[in-house]
């Protein structure tokens, strides 16, 4: 969700950096140095906030499981430019480590050397099974986002700090990251979000209050050189949810149901963070990917806000939702665009199902099975192939045909349960092995003219006590069982009455006791 503001809007990632100067805690003026590049901000465009609060009131508290997505059921390309290969740089502007294990202030280093649970996170999210959902968005070229981030630099600031209390415009963020890019402490590239951190107490961006926002992303233009600077705001929010503001929190549920790293802080952030890095890759200038409803644009992390379910405890009784490089977190889901839209945690194989189930097999026969896999909010699942198992081989063996299919045996008499595997999801059909019946065979299909009969005829096996079941297909419809023909009889006519087209015809032998014999088949006639 976002609200108006007469600023250049973007998309949010986590970024840090580091300065070497002055721990003197002051707020940032917003004075222009001299040798700056020159910035332009465009009348009418937006900064996209992530809210304290929703549209609907009064939203449940706590923990909200499933709720209604914000907006219409679908999300829309709107022609603008996405990034596919995410990349995040960092600024810790503080006179102290703002999360535990941080860069020591008046340093900068590569990303991959922030030992905060901030660096962490951005260390890991990318190539997650979570991240993977922003794959689902594409430009009007049909590149696709790429399950990448790479947290390249940190500055840890310790520079013209915001004192507590401070209130630290836009504009004086936008001059922290040309500081940090012109000093060498940061890097300039066009796929990076520049996202920037502050101490407890610092009103970051102007609007950090009670009933503001928990963060926002937005991007400016540089005439000269031509640039587009991609950054994220990123308030220190566990300040909001320590005062306990009914309907007015960032991620109340790290202090209403614990921490999964013992890290309050930090845990409350990178839900937001995670937040922000989503819609900057898919809509960095406000004007790709997002749902315009009620005189509102929601982008793809907007529509998914507050939704946290499966969760899971972790080991110290927390709540989490998702496990990146072995430490758990509760982080929001984030919306997935397919042939179905919604809400996941997960870009992956969520359900698998085996059919038929259960499985008749002749002793020394074979019979098909099919896997088919689906993600968590119901689009098929293509990618990987299903390994195949069986519960006892010497009943039932099982060997695959394809990446999703597969060929039971019968060994023995008896019964086993056959097992198919993707991605640690499985799916199970009951093989039953028996002896089988001889099938029928020199099966005919026949139209009489009116009186209108299809005359359906086969020679029995010779098998003593079989009955034979009949079925008809229309039209390439499904197959109807029509009829079970007693021991003995070897024809079969159906009435059509007003019914045309094309019929198919197919007769098995059945006995109590035995599995069914295989089917014989007829040829086609066309009813006219």
């Amino acid at each position: 969700m976002k609200r108006w503001l007469s600023l250049v809007a973007g998309a949010g990632l986590l970024l840090v950096s580091c300065e070497t100067e002055s721990r003197i805690p002051t707020e940032q003026s917003d004075a222009h140095p001299a040798n700056a590049p020159v910035l332009s901000q465009e009348p009418g465009s937006t900064i996209h906030v992530f809210p304290q609060r929703g549209p609907r009131t009064p939203l449940p508290s706590g923990l909200l499981l499933s709720p209604p997505s914000l907006g219409s059921p679908t999300i829309a390309y709107h022609g603008g430019p996405i990034i596919t290969t995410q990349k995040v740089q960092a600024i810790y502007w503080a006179s102290r480590p703002i999360y535990a294990g941080g860069p020591t202030p008046g340093t900068t280093g590569a990303g991959s050397g922030d030992g905060s649970l901030i660096g962490f996170f951005l260390n890991h999210i990318g190539g997650s099974s979570y991240y993977g959902i922003n794959t689902t968005y594409y430009d009007g070229s049909n590149n696709h986002v790429q399950n990448t981030v790479t947290y390249t630099r940190y500055w840890a600031s310790n520079t013209g700090v915001p004192a507590a209390g401070a209130s630290v415009s836009d504009a004086a963020v936008r001059q922290k990251i040309l500081d940090g890019i012109s000093s060498g402490a940061l890097t300039w590239d066009p796929n990076t979000v520049y996202t920037v951190f502050s101490d407890s107490g610092v009103n970051l961006g102007g609007n950090f209050v009670p009933g503001g926002y928990c963060a926002y992303h937005n991007f400016w233009t540089q005439f000269f050189p031509s640039r587009v600077y991609k950054y994220a705001v990123m308030p220190h929010d566990i300040d909001i949810d320590l005062q306990n503001i009914p309907d007015t929190w960032c991620s109340k549920w790290i202090l209403d149901y614990g921490s999964p790293n013992a890290d309050a802080a930090a845990d409350v952030e990178v839900n937001a963070l995670a937040h922000e890095i989503e819609e900057t890759n898919t809509d960095p200038q406000i004007n790709a990917w997002y749902d315009l409803f009620n005189g509102q644009k929601y982008e793809n992390a907007d529509k998914c806000w507050r939704q946290f379910d499966p969760y899971y405890t972790t080991a110290n009784g927390s709540r989490a939702d998702m496990n990146l490089g072995g430490r758990d977190f509760l982080v929001q889901k984030n919306w997935e665009y397919g042939s179905l839209q919604g809400c996941a945690t997960i870009f992956g194989v969520a359900t698998l199902t085996l059919s038929p189930n259960p499985v008749s097999i002749c002793l020394n026969g074979a019979s098909p099975l099919s896997a088919a896999t689906t993600d968590e909010i119901g689009n098929g699942w293509s990618a990987g192939t299903v390994g195949w198992s069986s519960s006892d081989p010497s009943i039932a063996t099982v060997t695959s045909t394809g990446s999703r299919s597969g060929s039971a045996s019968g060994v023995a008499a008896g019964q086993a349960t056959i097992t198919a595997t993707l991605d640690g999801v499985s799916g199970q059909s009951t093989a039953n092995v028996a002896t089988c019946l001889a099938p029928p065979t020199n099966c005919q299909l026949a139209w009489i003219p009116p009186p209108h009969y299809l005359h359906v005829t086969w020679a029995n096996s010779g098998a003593a006590g079989v009955s034979t079941e009949v079925e008809i297909l229309k039209n390439g419809g499904n197959w109807t069982p029509v009829a079970t023909a007693g021991p003995g009889i070897s024809d079969y006519y159906y009435v059509l009455g007003t019914q045309t087209g094309l019929f198919y015809a197919r007769v098995r032998h059945v006995k109590s006791g035995y599995s069914p014999s295989a089917y014989c088949n007829t040829g086609a006639v066309t009813v006219s």
